[in-house]
């Protein structure tokens, strides 16, 4: 923004949070199309690459009240709701990348390969490259340029938008997009007070059976620390 005035942008959220029922009507009348939701959704989540924290704060509190928006109607037995549900957890976790689902892409990636993976772009323009990758994507690079102002929100934000699926959130669609297994780790220690402070939390992390897989990477990750300390030796 011009002079880093972001007013507009906030504002702009607000509006966004005050319309959701209209919003989640609307994606529900056009299910039919599969684009609708994901095109939607795409231009909305370019808060979260916002270099001011009050937007991006602005831009996840839209989505935490999308996704309740979604839960109460659910629970009301609204038409199409279920359906609406599947494909914003569809849009959070897909991504247009191929490889294993089971370690992080970036695995064997160069360190800058994968920094400038995380770089958010201050043109417009380069952010149409962003704008197809899996939300999850979003609330990774905004961990990363704000760091513990966005803890809260991210962990909310997989708490909320990964509830489909707790297990295949954390240990395939997140780490996939971590750099390695350390990064990984590195992410759900900062996360974890935060997890475990709820019912919601505890559920993603310990009851999914994702922490499980977390052992393993710890262990994984000491028994090749030590091999190395062995071969120095």
């Amino acid at each position: 923004m011009r002079g880093k005035d972001y007013t507009k942008l906030r504002v702009w959220f607000s509006v966004l949070s005050s319309r959701v029922d209209t919003i989640v009507k609307l994606l529900e009348n056009d299910l039919e199309n599969p684009m609708s939701l994901p095109m939607a959704m795409n231009v909305i989540k370019c808060g979260l690459f916002s270099h001011n924290i009050e937007v991006v704060e602005a831009c996840f509190r839209f989505f935490a009240k999308l996704w309740a928006t979604v839960k109460e109607r659910e629970s009301n037995y609204v038409n199409h709701t279920v359906m609406l549900k599947e494909k914003l957890y569809e849009w959070f976790t897909k991504s247009q990348l191929n490889g294993k689902f089971d370690e992080p892409i970036f695995k064997n990636a160069p360190v800058d390969v994968y920094q400038t993976w995380l770089k958010i772009p201050k043109k417009p323009s380069e952010l149409e490259a962003l704008t197809n990758e899996a939300g999850i994507c979003a609330f990774i690079r905004a961990y990363h340029y704000h760091g513990d102002d966005f803890n809260d929100q991210f962990a909310q934000g997989l708490i909320l938008l990964g509830e489909s699926d707790y297990l295949g959130t954390l240990n395939t669609h997140m780490l996939q997009h971590c750099q390695n297994y350390k990064d990984f780790i590195l992410i759900i220690h900062d996360l974890f007070d935060l997890f475990m402070s709820t019912q919601k939390g505890r559920l993603l992390l310990v009851e999914s059976g994702a922490i499980v897989r977390i052992i393993e990477l710890c262990i994984k990750i000491c028994r090749e620390m030590d091999d190395q300390t062995q071969v120095e030796k």
